[in-house]
């Protein structure tokens, strides 16, 4: 059965200003590389993304891939966040919705 997947960002944010959005995994086998893709499904063009980042998972399971974005605004964007490993696990994805000032 695959891990869960969280998307870890503050739901307000304002246009232009670049911030951190982290995508944790729980539950990945140990020693996976692990593949998180973000973008931005719905906001004010020109959307974020996709863009993918890898990591390997440590003993624990657990690991924090870390994205840098950049949105557009006024609007109410949507990020999505897929995940999938080298082992051929597919993760449930995870949004959030932000409102961007």
């Amino acid at each position: 059965m695959p891990g869960t997947v969280r998307l870890d960002v503050d739901t307000h944010q304002h246009s232009s200003v670049p911030f951190d959005a982290d995508v944790v995994v729980i539950g990945a086998p140990p020693g996976a590389t692990v593949s998180a893709t973000l973008s931005e499904t719905r906001g004010r063009p020109p959307l974020f993304g996709p863009v993918t980042n890898t990591a390997v998972a440590g003993g624990s399971g657990q690991l924090t891939l870390t994205f840098s974005v950049l949105l557009q605004g006024p609007t109410l964007a949507v990020l999505l966040a897929s995940v999938s490993d080298d082992q051929g696990t597919f993760y449930p994805s995870d949004a959030e919705r932000l409102e961007v000032l």
